[in-house]
């Protein structure tokens, strides 16, 4: 421990950070043990490079519903942020041997903290029966640090002919 400053009924205790395994991409320092009291006593680290108020949008993966003239897609959004998001750009991609392909492209409206809204797109007859593709949901795809979520799905499974 370095030093120790009170706030009002806060206390702020700054240790040496050298040797104690925080990372880039793994930063959740947290304090457990007991007062003098023996009374629980519980903090975490909040890193000074990091805005903590700030939007955090999610997608879910679509829901890809076959139409006569192509394919209906419904992505879930929601903002887990504790601030209100701006309005966002969404744009779904799969990737073939050589090359990626656009699906669909729309806009994410403004979001309040944990609010969620589905983003209703459309698309043509680009998916083949029962071939599975590695589709890809990007949230600001022109950020610096857009977010992705990727899986595998079969959006038209294979016909079985009845009898």
């Amino acid at each position: 421990m370095i030093k120790t400053e009170r706030s009002g009924d806060d206390l702020t205790v700054t240790f040496d950070g050298t040797g104690n395994g925080i990372t880039e991409n793994n930063f959740a320092a947290k304090l457990l043990g007991r007062n003098s009291n023996g009374k629980l006593l519980y903090g975490y680290a909040r890193l000074p490079w990091l805005n903590y108020l700030e939007p955090a949008l999610s997608a879910c993966m679509p829901k890809i519903d076959k139409k006569e003239d192509g394919f209906n897609i419904a992505v879930e959004v929601q903002n887990f942020g504790q601030v209100s998001s701006e309005p966002a750009d969404i744009k779904i991609v799969y990737s073939t041997d050589d090359q990626v392909v656009e699906v669909a492209a729309g806009t994410v409206r403004s979001l309040k903290p944990f609010q969620k809204t589905t983003i209703e797109l459309t698309c043509g007859k680009i998916f083949e029966a029962a071939v599975a593709y590695a589709l890809k949901v990007i949230i600001n795809p022109n950020a610096r640090h857009p977010v992705t979520l990727e899986r595998q799905i079969t959006p038209v499974p294979k016909l079985i002919k009845k009898g």
